[in-house]
């Protein structure tokens, strides 16, 4: 304020007439450079800044609004007030903010050590960390820790199938049933038979079924064997990475060490992938034992001898039956259906009983008409 020209003032603007403001302007005095280089103190400063308002014409009716004091006074008051309006709110936020940070805390799991850890310690805290994890995982295998888990679907949590669950779900239900629903003619059409059985023999003419079409037929139906196989063991190996994740984060101590879960993670995921590889070559050795050796003794295999006993027996039958007449057909019928668990019901045996005795009963009849 005293650097203005003689006979100017700032009154006006220090009035708010130029620019308003809501808490107004203070006009002040600083300490210029000539005052500090002579030493003069703040407090003297001050107090040649009072003198300076109460003897100017212009600002002596408002001295006691001016001075570094009286802006003091005003920043304190603004700043006061403020807090007073701001104390409510910050006391909640600081109080949210606590027990959200208790929260993360306690999800952190217990005090390890109670302090500082030496080598001793953390090997310690290490050894029952990788105990834990591992009841953990086989718990979570055995489906001892997987009530609490749940998918979400269509937005209604439905309980998910996990674990060692879904393993034996992907073994029998899964596996199981590409199995059960292989076709062994799956892609083997006549056309194909006759094919493989003339490329056997070569240039003679076939007087039977040579082996050789045979197997390679055979072995080409069990290598069908090999996709489904493959993709159950890929299968496992994802449900096993699954469980793994899922026992990371439910262990709290593992939050509070990042490296070592995203180490332990990492170890574990590569020791089941080490695995997969191994195990997928176990079931090609598998697969290439069942087509190294075709076994023909089997029980329910039908060869060569058996075939042409079953022809002779079926031509046997057929004949003797035929020559017996209706009713022995309808005895035939009988046993044929209740040994082939065909029928046991008594009312379609009686049926076919009736059906082979009504030649007889219309030539009765037509004697008793004549």
């Amino acid at each position: 304020m005293d650097c203005m020209d003689e006979g100017t003032d700032a009154l006006d603007m220090i009035n708010g007439k130029v620019y308003p403001l809501r808490q107004g302007y203070v006009g002040v005095v600083c300490r210029s450079q000539k005052d500090i280089q002579s030493g003069v103190t703040i407090r003297e400063s001050i107090k040649n800044e009072e003198a300076f308002f109460k003897k100017h014409e212009a600002y002596r009716h408002i001295a006691a609004h001016c001075g570094t004091a009286y802006m003091a006074r005003q920043l304190h008051r603004i700043l006061m007030t403020h807090i007073r309006e701001a104390l409510p709110g910050l006391r909640d936020r600081v109080n949210a903010m606590l027990h959200e940070h208790e929260q993360e805390m306690a999800d952190y799991g217990n005090d390890l050590s109670g302090g500082m850890l030496d080598h001793t310690q953390a090997g310690n805290v290490l050894l029952q960390l990788f105990t834990k994890f591992s009841r953990c995982f086989a718990d979570c295998i055995e489906g001892r820790n997987n009530s609490n888990r749940h998918d979400i679907i269509d937005g209604a949590p439905l309980p998910a199938i996990v674990g060692g669950a879904r393993i034996h779900y992907i073994f029998f239900d899964v596996f199981g049933a590409a199995v059960n629903q292989f076709d062994p003619f799956d892609g083997l059409t006549d056309h194909d038979i006759r094919t493989s059985i003339r490329n056997a023999n070569g240039p003679k003419s076939p007087l039977f079924v040579p082996e050789a079409a045979f197997e390679t037929l055979v072995k080409g139906q069990i290598n069908k064997l090999l996709s489904p196989s493959l993709q159950c063991a890929e299968l496992v190996h994802a449900e096993l990475t699954k469980c793994l994740s899922v026992t990371i984060r439910s262990i709290p101590e593992f939050r509070r060490f990042d490296k070592l879960r995203a180490r332990v993670y990492d170890v574990v995921r590569s020791v089941l992938a080490s695995c997969l590889a191994p195990t997928k070559e176990m079931i090609r050795n598998l697969i290439r034992i069942e087509t190294g050796y075709i076994n023909t003794n089997h029980p329910d295999f039908i060869g060569g001898s058996r075939a042409i006993s079953a022809c002779k027996l079926q031509r046997y039958w057929k004949w003797r039956i035929l020559a017996s007449g209706p009713l022995a057909v309808s005895k035939f019928l009988q046993r044929f259906l209740v040994s082939c668990n065909i029928c046991e019901s008594n009312a379609l045996l009686t049926t076919i009983q009736r059906a082979a005795e009504w030649p007889s009963v219309c030539r009765r009849r037509s004697a008793i008409h004549l």
